[in-house]
């Protein structure tokens, strides 16, 4: 059997509750749900502004909680031998 590649698919929910009556009120930490579909795991990286919040595999899902409002790159690598 010849291996097979396959793209790595990520449900993402970014979640960053902040909303208040008080315009001097920081926004909320949020959380981010990773989650892997259709294969057993597969190897992750989340960061933001040049840091690493989390590298490692994820099987199913991971939630990162506690997280600072802002912009996030996930980044999902190619799984081979499916």
């Amino acid at each position: 059997m010849h291996p097979r590649w396959g793209l790595v698919l990520f449900a993402l929910v970014l979640v960053v509750a902040g909303c208040s009556n008080s315009p001097n009120t920081a926004p909320s930490k949020g959380s981010l749900e990773i989650v892997v579909q259709g294969i057993s795991e597969a190897p992750v990286e989340v960061a933001t502004g040049g840091k690493s919040v989390f590298s490692g595999k994820v099987s199913g899902s991971k939630l990162l909680a506690g997280l600072e409002p802002g912009t996030y790159i996930v980044d999902g690598a190619q799984v081979k031998n499916l």
